[in-house]
């Protein structure tokens, strides 16, 4: 009989006990669920720029060009990419290459430089133009691209006519007997040279990068392919910057030397 009642009594309490711990569990907080209003909102996206009519010539706007493109430089090939425009500024430089005779044009903007391409028949014309003559020439736009190192754009226009072009100012140099107002230009030797000069350049940042690259990767192998691919565009872009060359002048100079298989010492 006693053995029963202390059956008895340890049932009840282990009754009471576990009735105690469900009343501690209820009475317990649930945890507060986060309110979605109090995470912050995201920046409001910017805004794209007003889409061009392309149909028309518009106008040419250095500081606007520039800005767009160091904001975003594949916004602003898709935005630019087919317009017409009418480049006024100062010749810096002419040229002719396999894809035809061109122009390197100041346009009154630091950092921005911009092509010329022209049709073949008009590399006489081309060709007569001097450092400083004052030019307006109309062109569509091509692409755009950006020095990484110091922030200069290039951005090149193609199928170039000319609008106007400023006589060449010669006057200090005609009341100098001595001077020949129509210097000669550099020898096709001379340029030859210099071209080779920069395709040794060119051939010596590929080789560092592929030194580079086959000490972090077995050579061959899909990594090291990729740090090839990714590494040797930004040491040809800093090399066109360091020399004051577009990107395709660099590319047109490599791929000649590689034809003709120029020294790359």
């Amino acid at each position: 009989m006693t053995r029963l009642w202390v059956a008895i009594c340890v049932t009840i309490w282990c009754h009471f006990i576990i009735a105690c711990c469900c009343m501690s569990d209820t009475s317990s907080p649930t945890p507060k669920e986060p309110d979605a209003k109090e995470k912050p909102l995201p920046e409001p996206e910017k805004p794209a720029p007003a889409p061009i009519d392309k149909s028309q010539p518009i106008k040419f706007d250095p500081g606007e060009i520039y800005v767009a493109y160091i904001q975003n430089k594949k916004a602003a090939n898709e935005h630019y990419k087919g317009a017409t425009m009418d480049a006024a500024g100062v010749v810096s430089n002419t040229g002719h290459n396999a894809d035809g005779p061109f122009v390197i044009l100041l346009v009154g903007r630091a950092k921005l430089i911009v092509s010329l391409w022209f049709d073949k028949k008009l590399a006489a014309e081309v060709k007569t133009l001097e450092k400083g003559q004052r030019i307006v020439a109309r062109g569509k736009v091509d692409y755009g691209q950006v020095d990484q190192k110091d922030g200069t754009v290039y951005f090149q226009l193609v199928d170039c006519v000319f609008l106007e072009k400023a006589a060449p100012d010669n006057s200090s140099q005609k009341s100098d007997p001595k001077v020949d107002p129509k210097p000669k230009g550099p020898t096709d030797a001379e340029i030859l040279a210099t071209r080779q000069a920069v395709y040794v350049k060119i051939v010596t940042v590929t080789t560092e990068v592929e030194a580079a690259a086959a000490k972090k990767f077995k050579v061959g192998t899909i990594p090291y392919q990729s740090f090839l691919d990714r590494e040797i565009p930004k040491a040809l872009d800093k090399l066109a910057g360091d020399l004051g060359q577009t990107r395709g002048m660099i590319d047109d100079i490599k791929k000649e030397g590689d034809s003709k298989k120029w020294s790359k010492k």
